[in-house]
């Protein structure tokens, strides 16, 4: 797994698994990787930056909507001369789908990040979308009545 991030995370990264670690900030992003799947959580330049690093006829997953989606021009063209299969992915959070998150953590095959547990009032909701709006939270902000 490749992950491009910025210098101060890049231990916290290889932490998370990462075999590769390139810096944006510390002269771009420079690999002779090739991969068959990507899930982009970006979008954007960061998305159109990512597919060069794409084999072909690879498999994409996005969690950004193609209404929400910022895509530079090129990235048509890239889609297309790399043979890209490109899906957009959503897991709603009902009982099903937070049951087999249950069951993955728990049997320790993904490991959660929680940046910051607030309590779930009014100010706690308020002071975790601030948080959110930021872009540079490193996990998940979790609300919760056990505060």
């Amino acid at each position: 797994m490749w992950r491009p991030t910025s210098s101060k995370n890049m231990e916290f990264v290889r932490d998370l698994g990462a075999d590769e670690v390139l810096a944006y900030d510390l002269g771009g992003l420079n690999t002779t990787t090739e991969f068959d799947f990507m899930l982009d959580t970006l979008g954007g330049s960061s998305y159109g930056d990512a597919l060069k690093f794409m084999k072909k006829n690879s498999v994409v997953a996005t969690i950004i909507s193609g209404r929400d989606a910022v895509r530079p021009d090129y990235i048509d063209a890239v889609e297309e001369e790399r043979q890209l299969t490109v899906k957009f992915v959503f897991t709603r959070p009902d009982g099903r789908n937070m049951n087999h998150i249950r069951e993955l953590v728990e049997a320790q095959k993904i490991k959660p990040v929680v940046a910051e547990v607030l309590p779930l009032t009014i100010d706690g909701a308020r002071k975790a979308h601030r948080l959110s709006q930021t872009g540079r939270v490193r996990g998940k902000i979790v609300l919760s009545n056990n505060n």
